[in-house]
């Protein structure tokens, strides 16, 4: 029979005893994280980005999230579930683009000729 093990984070934070240690104040550590697909965004392919984020704070990290602003033109998923983002930790700082590039938007009508879709800028 194995015998279970108790083992702590798989990255102990040094910095978080040292200054338990000597009384300094803790950094967080910051870490910019883009993401296609987030919430808004509903479905499958946002939970592993949600849950990512969630959980960084737990390991003194806080998250810069860029996300796709999540036009329907993509064709990626047109599903929205905004209660996703309760399950963020608050003052989680959450960005969304907005504006499609020239280029995106030619390689968008390349990859689909019967695009009828307004370009996004004149």
């Amino acid at each position: 029979m194995a015998s279970a093990r108790i083992v702590g984070p798989a990255v102990p934070d040094i910095f978080a005893r040292l200054a338990d240690t000597f009384g300094a104040v803790a950094l967080t550590r910051s870490l910019l994280y883009l993401s296609y697909l987030f919430p808004p965004r509903g479905g499958a392919g946002v939970q592993r980005s949600l849950k990512f984020a969630k959980y960084l704070p737990e390991f003194g990290w806080q998250p810069l999230i860029i996300a796709n602003g999540g036009r329907a033109s993509d064709g990626v998923t047109q599903m929205k579930d905004s209660t996703l983002l309760r399950d963020l930790p608050p003052g989680t700082i959450v960005r969304y683009t907005t504006d499609e590039t020239k280029i995106e938007i030619k390689f968008r009508r390349w990859l689909n000729p019967t695009d009828t879709t307004p370009d996004a800028r004149p």
